[in-house]
């Protein structure tokens, strides 16, 4: 999910918000569903429109970059995977981003302190 977040983050903010225009904020990151192993991709979008227009976009944009995955080298792939590695070994620059990092654990229910959750803007 958190590799996946990755690839996805910068075209979301490009298409979504620069060339569509949906909204001031446009993230995308892996959610877990707190309680459970059940996890998936969050893309959120703060905009005046209304939510069936978003979401009408929001897949429009997911249809048309599966196939920017699918035909992605191998090492583009490999740069993507380091950069999710060096983020998640990234030292807390201040006590809320460390909370932060342990509260995503704690709240999904997965107890892994050890692994860096880290929220993909």
């Amino acid at each position: 999910m958190a590799l996946l977040a990755q690839i996805l983050a910068e075209p979301a903010f490009n298409v979504l918000r620069t060339k569509e225009q949906l909204g001031y904020v446009v993230l995308c990151s892996p959610s877990v569903l707190p309680g459970s192993g059940d996890g998936g991709i969050q893309i959120s979008v703060q905009s005046e429109r209304d939510p069936p227009f978003l979401e009408e976009r929001v897949e429009a944009f997911l249809d048309s970059t599966k196939a920017v995955i699918e035909e992605m080298n191998s090492q583009a792939f490999e740069e993507q995977k380091f950069g999710l590695e060096r983020k998640w070994r990234e030292k807390p620059r201040h006590m809320a981003e460390e909370v932060s990092r342990y509260w995503v654990q704690i709240d999904s229910g997965h107890l892994d302190f050890y692994r860096g959750m880290c929220s993909i803007l």
